[in-house]
């Protein structure tokens, strides 16, 4: 700062210059900046702040194929918060937890509450606990295209190869991408995941821009496609608990 001050002032006409008018307005300057920043912060925190779908354990997901095999999959919901019940035939539910609705009203007609099957255990829940669960793809789609689309040799949409080295990162970001499920790499040029691993996605699409593959870099700075609909947006709440 002493260093931008005096530059300011050898580019006047004068050489004195008094320097509190100066400190002023950096100051005011440096806090409107700080303010700016907070704003955007709490704006892309409040457009995120929405029920993401949490990760699956593996006790999870073997209720996943109980409960998908007798209701089938457009009837499971997923517990977005912690359910105490306070009434006759209420269940108490764990975040994250998964059940299949049978009924989007309970014996009166409450559409406030729902009769859902917990795996075993049926009873009421509240609905606006409940988010519909989307599956991914029970397979993921064929793996990415790394060659340039026919009549654009040459072009590369981005600058990936196996060997590049790890990104800096420069400021905290006001949200973090999950991936939501376990995924294997079939190849050099993709990455293994697991549910609930932080990563940082580096490119939204393969090089000839499909969406379905997201280029990303992994925990230990490990970098290769993972399938789009196996990632999820969540705010930065706390510290990400991978190390990049």
């Amino acid at each position: 700062m002493e260093q931008l001050f005096q530059s300011f002032a050898q580019q006047l006409p004068h050489s004195s210059l008094d320097p509190r008018p100066f400190w002023s307005w950096a100051e005011s300057a440096v806090l409107d900046g700080a303010r700016r920043l907070e704003t955007l912060c709490r704006s892309v925190e409040d457009t995120f702040t929405g029920p993401v779908a949490q990760p699956l354990s593996p006790s999870s997901q073997r209720r996943l194929k109980q409960l998908t095999d007798k209701h089938g999959s457009g009837k499971i919901y997923q517990v977005m918060g912690a359910v105490v019940g306070s009434r006759d035939l209420d269940l108490n539910l764990a975040k994250g937890e998964l059940v299949a609705v049978i009924s989007e009203a309970d014996s009166r007609g409450d559409k406030r509450r729902w009769l859902v099957d917990a795996g075993g255990r049926r009873g009421y829940a509240p609905a606006s606990k409940l988010l519909r669960y989307h599956q991914p793809t029970e397979e993921p789609p064929p793996s990415p295209h790394l060659s340039p689309p026919e009549g654009k040799t040459g072009i590369r949409r981005h600058s990936y190869t196996p060997e590049s080295r790890p990104m800096t990162v420069v400021s905290q970001p006001c949200f973090q991408v999950i991936a939501a499920y376990d995924f294997t790499a079939r190849g050099n040029h993709e990455v293994s995941v697991r549910a609930g691993e932080p990563v940082r996605v580096l490119e939204a699409h393969d090089k000839r821009g499909n969406p379905e593959w997201s280029l990303v870099e992994a925990r230990g700075g490990q970098r290769g496609y993972v399938p789009s609909n196996y990632l999820t947006i969540m705010p930065m709440r706390t510290a990400p608990t991978g190390t990049f």
